[in-house]
């Protein structure tokens, strides 16, 4: 799959549209390619159906990758949707990866309401969330 989206990338105009169908159907089949083509063709345009994947807890599937989006993005219209997912608990993921991701993205926006909420994080009562806003207020 690499290799197709190397050589004929589908554009920024494309990849929005199928975000979109992601938000309306968790569920699309090709999903999963339509995250990796959002990396080939990164865009801005695509912070505000991110942030609604993000908050839909129907794309839960998705939580983790739209994070990793928005955080290479760094938008600071994406914070109140990383606060949110800094609460999400799932069963599938006892590591907190989204909460953790939520946090790093926070971290890399850098502005005085993204360092609240990794500050806010400091008292969380998960021990691994905790942790990683403590170290990053360190850093």
């Amino acid at each position: 799959m690499t290799r197709e989206l190397r050589a004929t990338p589908p554009s920024s105009e494309e990849v929005l549209a199928l975000l979109h169908v992601i938000r309306e159907q968790p569920q699309y089949e090709l999903a999963s390619f339509v995250m990796v083509a959002a990396w080939f063709q990164l865009s801005p345009d695509y912070v505000p159906v991110l942030c609604e994947i993000v908050l839909d807890t129907r794309c839960n599937d998705w939580h983790e990758q739209a994070i990793e989006l928005l955080d290479e993005l760094r938008d600071p219209a994406s914070i109140p949707a990383l606060i949110a997912a800094i609460g999400y608990r799932w069963d599938y993921d006892p590591w907190y990866n989204v909460p953790r991701k939520a946090l790093q993205a926070l971290a890399a926006i850098e502005t005085p309401e993204a360092i609240a909420a990794i500050q806010s994080a400091t008292t969380s009562d998960i021990d691994l969330i905790r942790q990683e806003a403590i170290d990053m207020l360190k850093n």
